[in-house]
């Protein structure tokens, strides 16, 4: 199986950075077998290859973005007839829409290719750096056939399994059950804090593999501190709107309701509010939907809460915004 990775950032300016990325690493791990085909099938993006500068940097119209697709698409079919490819493509919230439109002509392709494209995206991301307008809408590829595949917060047992993976049944069994509750899961969270604890020495590796550096009974402290870093950075990454409902919710109290949240941001139509809260409450386990009381009639606002301690005392403590 041949692989590929691409990957956009919050500072890519391009249009296409993920995709850039993935050519020059298929190029470089693949040279006979993709090169000779990009260079033939896609020449405007091989150009751009060789010497920066084309206009795959340049803010596509509708027809350059049409040629640009056309041919990436007919390279990618070709590549994969004889071999092959998983290409990943990730984080496609911090490119713009011509990425998407792309991947939605590769999945509406009829001839037959051994291709496998992933794709990542999160749907309340920033705008990246120096390009207008909103994050890149998923809309494209949800009207095709590919499938949409949403990450579910991890369970303990999943959590194991990364870090006996990466560092050993010993360090797996002290940290899981920690960093499981602290994270909630959230997949992001778990890297994070995983990764400042290798960074910062508390995890070491020496000649018998890695072991833990710390007394086991301040591993707990340890990795709590290191979620609500975790949280600033992933806070960092939201849009706008999306950090103003999550400071207005934490804003009102452990327990919300879209009325309150409206009232306190001088929203003046709480029902436009409640879209953004089902979409956060679906892809981070910080709050969740509660039910309505019974016996009340009629329920106008929608109700939620929070389920995690820290991601609730970051907000409120970024919040500026306090219910009277």
């Amino acid at each position: 199986m041949r692989v590929a990775y691409g990957r956009a950032h919050r500072t890519s300016t391009e249009p296409f950075p993920a995709i850039v990325a993935l050519l020059e690493r298929l190029v470089a791990r693949y040279p006979r077998e993709t090169a000779p085909v990009i260079e033939r099938r896609a020449p405007t993006w091989f150009a751009h290859l060789q010497n920066r500068g084309t206009i795959v940097e340049q803010q596509p119209n509708t027809e350059s973005a049409a040629k640009l697709a056309f041919e990436l698409v007919d390279a990618f079919v070709e590549i994969g007839q004889h071999e092959p490819f998983v290409l990943i493509l990730e984080d496609l919230h911090w490119t713009q829409t011509p990425s998407l439109d792309i991947l939605s002509m590769l999945a509406a392709e009829a001839i037959p290719s051994r291709i496998v494209v992933v794709a990542t995206y999160a749907p309340f991301a920033s705008v990246p750096a120096g390009v207008a307008g909103t994050p890149a809408a998923p809309a494209p590829i949800l009207r095709t056939h590919l499938a949409p595949v949403q990450l579910l917060p991890l369970s303990e047992a999943t959590v194991w399994d990364y870090l006996e993976r990466r560092f050993g049944a010993l360090c797996a069994d002290a940290l899981a059950g920690p960093i499981h509750a602290a994270s909630a899961g959230h997949a992001a969270s778990v890297t994070r804090v995983v990764d400042s604890l290798a960074a910062a020495g508390f995890l070491r590796h020496s000649i018998s593999g890695w072991n833990l550096n710390v007394p086991l009974k301040r591993v707990h402290g340890l990795i709590v501190d290191r979620v609500a870093d975790a949280i600033r950075a992933a806070l960092d990454g939201f849009g706008p709107e999306e950090l103003r409902l999550l400071q207005g919710a934490a804003g009102v109290g452990w327990k919300f309701d879209t009325d309150s949240v409206a009232e306190l941001l001088g929203v003046e139509h709480p029902a436009a509010l409640r879209h953004g809260f089902e979409v956060l409450a679906t892809h981070l386990p910080i709050f969740e939907r509660t039910a309505p009381a019974p016996g009340r009639g009629p329920i106008l606002a929608t109700g939620f809460r929070f389920v995690h301690r820290q991601w609730f005392d970051v907000l409120r403590a970024k919040s500026s915004m306090t219910a009277v």
